[in-house]
């Protein structure tokens, strides 16, 4: 959706039966989008309508966003799912040097693939994620492959990586 959230209509015979004509912009055109209220009482359904709009739009970000992430414990399945444009939830060490090698190492296996128009870039951490909800099974070892780091010493934790477009 670009540009207003709402449209208000207003007419001669709106006016005479001292009433105006919503429709909210952030669903598809139907009658049910449409909202029909008293010219006195415009404000506060106005603003309702508004808070209502927002958290639709929140909702479909939240779950479109929800809807790209993959946790992943394999390294074999690192690659094919950063492809399909995916945001990975890993069990990661923390250390600088090994996310450096992750992302040389998922620069070079996009190199042998072949997208029309993908980006040959590897991949980099985005941030941790606090809530426990992410750490659900997670390994007690970092994904890369070559990884010496013990989770024994140091919290399990996934961390979000990605590639930036």
């Amino acid at each position: 959706m670009k540009g207003v959230p709402l449209r208000i209509e207003l007419g001669l015979m709106d006016l005479e039966k001292d009433e105006f004509v919503m429709a909210k912009r952030n669903l598809e055109p139907s009658k049910s989008n449409k909202i029909v209220g008293k010219l006195s009482s415009a404000a506060e359904v106005v603003q309702k309508t508004l808070a209502d709009i927002t958290k639709e739009l929140y909702s479909k970000a939240l779950a479109d966003r929800d809807a790209c992430i993959a946790s992943i414990d394999d390294w074999q399945d690192v690659t094919p799912n950063l492809n399909h444009k995916k945001l990975l939830l890993i069990p990661f060490c923390g250390e600088p040097a090994c996310e450096e090698d992750m992302k040389e190492k998922t620069k070079q296996e996009a190199a042998q693939q072949e997208d029309v128009g993908g980006l040959k870039m590897g991949m980099k951490g985005l941030c941790i994620p606090q809530e426990d909800k992410y750490n659900i099974n997670c390994p007690n070892k970092c994904i890369n492959p070559t990884c010496k780091f013990n989770f024994a010493a140091g919290a399990q934790r996934r961390v979000l990586f990605g590639r930036s477009y």
